[in-house]
């Protein structure tokens, strides 16, 4: 009665979880997984997984010594982590795209004006700082949902233009058409498309027509003029002003983190700089060559699923588009590329037209997940018929290097399956997924020693207990509690 009463137990946490993780989506846009609410589930699941194995241990007779007792402790623990990891694979499934500008991050993210509302400041920097990002040094980031969001960028541009006595800002409305956008490395990604900009008849005369992609590789300058054999395409507007477009095929070299692979978000961005990058021209996004606003667009769609400025047919490889935006960046640079009086050193608003998008996990987990939990299955069990009586060992034919052996062909096969990883991402640092692999080769080394010094001595009693019994009953144990601990750590 007892026993059934632990398994009742346990089966009840698992399906609290089963049912109670989706819930935590409902009250969240698009049912968005908060970072919060992650937290304070590894938090508690983290205290009842704990909790529930005491409990399980004592009343199980575990404590006593029991076989049964022990097995059934093992795989209470063991299922108890399994189920954590695939709710937080979950909840990682569903959280916000904006996390890639989280807390912790190089960015500190501005909120998006609401109606009425007002517009959130700049967290002032310190521009001695070296102009790369970090924690000390964040790049404030500024959302743009809508033209209260460029409004609230122009009337601080101005008043600080004002307060400065500098060049007052001209303001140039710029878009985006991405056709294709194509991966050549883990750090390069080819993009075409088209790029247009409006010039009104009141642009001073000292602005160039045309934008530069300063992270191209091969074209990076579009310009308006007889020697570059003008825009692609124009029309003159009613207020006398141009409409200019340029179609681009460029390679650009951007950092993207893998850490969290296969669970990872990227977001690959086109950032605009004016021909005249040295004086006060700021580029703004053309809200209307999108149809914004409108009685079914009233503002930028960036998190309902409509891709604006996306072609309709647009694949990438390995990857699903998530949304579309515009932001800017409030880039400080600690050069003034030796202009006499460069005006974008101190948190300049530079634009930017982003690609979201998230990771197909299933490919990630059927190509490198579901071999590496095979692998673990043959260890243990190899692991699990080591014994050291004559009878069992004549008929499973178990001789210790015949044992070395097959780890060994298990750990060169997790090697290849290890370094497949590698090359498809060719990412610098460790991915999370990689973790798991790093595990395997802990287990099998493990499992190694421990055949040698059974197979050698008597003299270990924990090796010795009722024939090798501890280490059968810990593998799971171990192998998921560490799975589990590291996707705690990683995704908390």
């Amino acid at each position: 009665m007892k026993n059934k009463l632990l398994s009742a137990f346990i089966l009840a946490i698992v399906l609290v979880v089963i049912f109670a993780v989706p819930a935590l989506a409902k009250n969240d846009v698009l049912e968005f997984v908060s970072e919060a609410k992650r937290q304070q589930f590894i938090q508690v699941y983290g205290a009842i997984t704990f909790l529930a194995t005491v409990v399980v241990y004592f009343f199980s007779g575990a404590r006593q010594g029991n076989d049964a007792g022990l097995w059934r402790t093992a795989v209470s623990f063991s299922l108890l982590c399994l189920v954590g990891i695939g709710a937080i694979w979950y909840m990682m499934a569903k959280s916000s795209p904006d996390e890639n500008y989280g807390h912790g991050t190089d960015y500190n993210l501005l909120k998006t004006a609401q109606e009425g509302g007002v517009c959130d400041e700049l967290k002032q920097a310190d521009v001695n700082l070296t102009a790369s990002a970090g924690k000390d040094n964040q790049i404030n980031v500024r959302m743009l949902d809508s033209q209260r969001d460029v409004d609230c960028m122009v009337n601080e541009q101005i008043k600080s233009a004002t307060k400065n006595g500098a060049e007052q800002p001209v303001f140039i409305q710029t878009g985006a058409f991405i056709q294709s956008l194509e991966f050549t490395s883990a750090n390069d990604v080819v993009v075409t498309g088209y790029i247009w900009q409006r010039y009104p008849a009141n642009t001073p005369d000292f602005v160039q027509h045309g934008f530069i992609l300063p992270e191209g590789d091969d074209e990076i300058y579009y310009m308006d003029t007889e020697a570059d054999g003008g825009a692609d395409y124009r029309e003159n507007l009613p207020d006398g002003g141009v409409l200019l477009g340029w179609y681009i095929h460029t390679a650009l070299r951007q950092t993207f983190d893998y850490s969290k692979y296969p669970f990872d978000r990227q977001d690959i961005w086109l950032r605009f700089w004016h021909l005249d990058f040295d004086r006060n021209v700021i580029l703004t996004p053309d809200f209307k060559g999108y149809g914004i606003p409108s009685d079914t667009l009233p503002e930028w769609p960036h998190r309902d699923g409509i891709f604006l400025g996306l072609e309709r047919d647009f694949v990438l490889e390995r990857l699903d588009p998530e949304r579309t935006y515009f932001n800017y960046h409030y880039n400080n640079y600690n050069v003034d590329f030796g202009f006499s009086n460069y005006q974008g050193q101190n948190a300049f608003p530079e634009l930017y037209f982003n690609v979201g998008a998230s990771r197909q996990v299933l490919d990630a987990l059927v190509a490198y997940l579901i071999p590496l939990f095979i692998l673990l299955l043959m260890s243990f069990g190899v692991q699990f018929i080591v014994t050291q009586i004559p009878e069992k060992m004549s008929m499973h034919g178990i001789s210790t290097t015949g044992l070395i052996a097959y780890y060994a062909s298990l750990f060169f096969i997790g090697i290849l399956a290890h370094l497949d990883i590698r090359r498809t991402l060719n990412a610098s640092g460790v991915v999370y997924i990689e973790y798991f692999y790093f595990i395997l080769y802990v287990i099998l080394l493990l499992q190694t020693v421990n055949s040698i010094i059974f197979a050698a001595t008597d003299d270990v009693g924990f090796l010795e207990y009722k024939d090798n019994l501890i280490p059968k009953v810990i593998f799971f144990p171990i192998t998921l509690g560490l799975m589990f601990a590291i996707t705690a750590y990683l995704f908390y």
